[in-house]
Formats: structure tokens, C-alpha cells, sequence
């Protein structure tokens, strides 16, 4: 018997913190039997767990440190237990999706206030509300910070957006249009551009996805679109975060972030079939510096895709991103419906922005699962 989740304040409350995410996926947990029912069934997620196990396994125990890489070896099989869990724990998934909506807009609302009152609230260590005093502090609310803090809040603007489009009752419509604004306006006080960059390819995504709602609200959109066009007129710091994305000579996190990179590419060549091993990236670093490079050791690779394919190499790369694409796009070709768009849009936003930083964030697996769900009919897009 399938037992009930309330599944929309959970998501509310999962992207206040990634504490109550493990919690939540407890809960979700007691649906175990049909989890592994549904696991059973889809051999390809089964097959690609077991694949990335065995190629991280191999390559964290022919690595230099066998002892600190093996723990990482769980990554992914803990990544793909958290899809199932999406895919068949949770019981509500419109409610889900809508809970992430409002909690992103909830968290936006907090990061807006402590800017404005430039707040810097601490429990001992523990970090409540801070970094927000300056016009350049980007922002931490219970430690999550930055770039993680601003992926957090990601969800918002293409959930909102997305439901903006689908939602039938007016009050209810423009309510989510506001969190997107409200999101987006958030988003901007982070200075994350890795974020920035997300929300804006995936916003070209939904509007090729789901192009028959657009047109339905055009001056709605041009409106929120021009209120975003004006703060960013008149915003002159933000504005030159913006331009700096396109700096690749003289902006200096540009060329660091470029020699962070070759370095990763070194990493990769030097062991391209299975990885150096995983959760190393930080210890070899600075072994395959080259004289004059750079004057920091970084510990990651900032970039989603090259922590792969350094950790696990091509055959883990290759056998992760398949797996991806496949639970993302299929049920799309096989079942096209608004409700398959919706969590789509959320986890592009994340898988772009990540090209520029590598983080997890602990809903994007959730999310994953919830494209594919069963439940999601054409005939139901309210």
C-alpha cells in the first residue's frame, strides 16, 4: 500500500535547507516497495547504477589514495536512489512541484529582506543570515552561500514561469509570475552568473517547449521581462557582473576558471578511461600545475561535467550523461505533455549553470524522476 507524503509543504520546506531534504527523502522511503518495483522495472537506471558503482569502484582502488576515494565511490548510487525516489516515492508530484515554487519564493523573500536590512544574524558558528552588509555580499542563509545559494533559488523562476503559463485560475497565475520576478530579482543579489546563465537558457527552452503558452500571455511576459531589462538598466554593478560574463581575457575569475580547467583536462588525459578516482580532484591538483599558473590550490574543478569526467573518466561520464538524457528526453518524445516540460525546464537551469561550478543541490535528482512520472497525462495539464 502506497503511504501519502505531504508532498507540496515538503517542497516548500526542502529548499529552505538540504537538512530537511535528507529528512524528506526518509519519508519518502516508506514507499520502498514500490521504489524498488519501479526499479525493477526500469533496467536502464538499474543498469547505468551498477555501471557507474563498478567503473568508480575500479578506479578509486587502482587510484594513488584508495582509502579517501572509495567513499566517493557512493555518489551515484546515491544520486540514482534519490531519482527513484522522485520517480516512485513521491506521491503528490504537481503539489511537489508547486511546493518548490512557493519555497523558492519564500527564500528569494528572505534574501531580499536581509540585503535590504543588511543582516548578519550567526547561532555560535552556525550561520543564520549573513554575509548581506555590503552591495557586494552575495549572500548566505544557513550556510547555503553564493553560487549554491542562488541555485537553491533556480527552481523558482522556470517553476514559475512554467505554472504561469498552465495555471487556469488568474490570482493563482499572477502569483507565480511574481515568484518568478521575485526569484529572479533574488538571483541577482547572489551575482551568480553561472545561475544567471542557467535561468536564461532554460527560459529559451520552455519558450521553444511549451510555445503554444506563451503566446497566450505575451504582454504579461513583455512586462515582467521589461521590468528585468530595467533593473538591470539600472543596477550598474550588477550590470557589470553581466558584462564580465563575456570577458575572457582580463576578468580575472574568468582566467582563473579557464586554468582550473586545463588543469582538469590534464587530469583527464592522464587517466581518460575510468577517472584518477573519485573525490581526489582537491589532493592531485596541484600536482599538475605548471609553474606560474596560478597562485591558489582549488579543490574542484568548477565545473560540473569535468568533476565527471575527471573522477570516473569517459566511460563514466559517458555512461552518466546517457542515462540523463535518456530519463529527461524520452518520456518527452514518447508522451509530449506540459507536465513532463515543467521539471524539465527546473533541471536544465541547474545542468547549465553547473557547466561554470560543480554543485549539488538536493532536489534536481527529485526532479529528474518527476519527468518521467506515469501520472503525468496529456489530458491533465491543470
Amino acid at each position: 500500500m502506497e503511504r501519502k507524503t505531504n508532498d507540496g509543504l515538503w517542497g516548500v520546506l526542502i529548499v529552505q535547507t538540504p537538512a530537511l531534504a535528507v529528512i524528506y527523502y526518509g519519508i519518502l522511503l516508506r514507499n520502498i516497495k514500490k521504489i524498488r518495483l519501479g526499479l525493477k522495472k526500469e533496467q536502464v537506471t538499474l543498469r547505468a547504477m551498477l555501471l557507474l558503482t563498478t567503473i568508480g569502484l575500479v578506479s578509486a582502488l587502482i587510484s594513488v589514495n584508495p582509502g579517501k576515494s572509495l567513499p566517493s565511490v557512493l555518489v551515484w548510487p546515491l544520486f540514482l536512489l534519490i531519482f527513484a525516489l522522485g520517480r516512485w516515492g513521491i506521491t503528490d508530484p504537481k503539489a511537489f512541484i508547486k511546493g518548490l515554487v512557493y519555497g523558492a519564493g519564500i527564500l528569494s523573500l528572505v534574501v531580499l529582506g536581509a540585503k535590504f536590512f543588511k543582516l548578519d544574524i550567526w547561532w555560535g558558528k552556525i550561520p543564520i543570515l549573513t554575509n548581506f552588509k555590503y552591495s557586494y555580499s552575495r549572500g548566505n542563509v544557513l550556510g547555503m552561500a553564493d553560487n549554491g545559494l542562488a541555485a537553491m533559488i533556480e527552481v523558482g523562476v522556470l517553476g514559475g514561469l512554467s505554472l504561469f503559463l498552465v495555471t487556469s485560475k488568474k490570482r493563482e497565475c499572477l502569483l507565480f509570475l511574481g515568484i518568478a520576478l521575485i526569484t529572479v530579482l533574488a538571483i541577482f543579489n547572489t551575482f551568480s552568473r553561472g545561475s544567471m546563465v542557467g535561468i536564461t537558457g532554460a527560459s529559451l527552452i520552455l519558450f521553444v517547449l511549451a510555445n503554444k503558452y506563451w503566446r497566450k500571455y505575451w504582454r504579461s511576459l513583455l512586462a515582467f521581462f521589461l521590468i528585468i531589462a530595467l533593473t538591470i538598466g539600472l543596477w550598474p554593478s550588477l550590470r557589470n557582473r553581466i558584462i564580465s560574463i563575456f570577458d575572457v581575457k582580463d576578468n580575472s575569475s574568468n582566467t582563473a576558471r579557464f586554468t582550473i580547467w586545463k588543469v582538469s583536462l590534464r587530469m583527464f588525459k592522464n587517466h581518460w578511461l575510468i577517472g584518477q578516482g573519485p573525490g581526489l580532484y582537491g589532493s592531485l591538483f596541484e600536482s599538475y600545475l605548471k609553474e606560474g599558473e596560478l597562485t591558489h590550490i582549488y579543490r574542484s574543478p568548477h565545473s560540473f561535467y569535468l568533476y565527471v569526467l575527471t573522477g570516473w573518466g569517459i566511460l563514466g561520464f559517458l555512461t552518466f550523461f546517457s542515462w540523463l538524457f535518456y530519463e529527461l528526453f524520452y518520456p518527452l518524445f514518447k508522451d509530449y505533455n506540459i507536465w513532463r516540460v515543467i521539471p524539465l525546464v527546473m533541471v536544465l537551469s541547474f545542468f547549465i549553470h553547473v557547466i561554470f561550478e560543480d554543485l549539488f543541490i538536493f532536489h534536481v535528482p527529485l526532479l529528474i524522476g518527476l519527468v518521467g512520472r506515469e501520472d503525468f497525462k496529456s489530458s491533465l495539464e491543470s
